[in-house]
């Protein structure tokens, strides 16, 4: 059920002129709207929650469906990071959140995450650093691209008072 509709969703919006233009520099909140509206961020909330309550299992074979679009925007990554920020306890931000796959602290307080996989448009990053859990509003980071054509991964750097409290990771 949800493989089907998830895959109609992204050839109806995903067209190569959609990503194009977004890999190109066009702003990507008009096929965020789409996929946010369509219901599709809250696959591993629990029902009760409001989400759909997806095993890992289950999510399976929609992040492989996912994968067969040319997906500009950072859907699987937010998919994930809601789930976490929510058992985290959390605030769960709206817009595009992403998953840093490194990041360490400066000896001046403020944190530094390479080559972030949508770095470039993601509205907050999600770190997890020395076993805790940093939600970071990637609004407040300087960026820097990788240079690569049409590539969204950039580094991220948050000065100290841009960095939030880290929470305990739920596991």
């Amino acid at each position: 059920m949800f493989v089907e509709a998830i895959e109609s969703i992204l050839q109806d919006a995903c067209t190569p002129t959609v990503v194009r233009a977004i890999e190109g520099g066009a702003d990507p909140r008009g096929l965020w709207a789409t996929i946010e509206d369509a219901g599709f961020l809250e696959l591993l909330v629990p029902e009760q929650s409001g989400g759909a309550g997806l095993t890992l299992s289950e999510l399976a074979p929609v992040l492989i469906a996912m994968g067969r679009q040319p997906l500009p925007v950072p859907l699987a990554q937010s998919v994930a990071a809601r789930a976490l920020l929510r058992r985290a306890r959390l605030g769960v931000p709206n817009g595009m959140i992403t998953l840093a796959q490194a990041g360490m602290r400066e000896a001046d307080g403020g944190v530094v995450c390479p080559v972030t996989p949508y770095g470039a448009i993601a509205d907050h990053v999600v770190l997890g650093l020395d076993g805790k859990v940093l939600l970071l509003d990637a609004g407040a980071a300087s960026r820097v691209a990788t240079g690569v054509h049409r590539d969204q991964a950039a580094t991220l750097r948050w000065p100290a008072q841009a960095v939030p409290e880290p929470v305990a990771a739920p596991g």
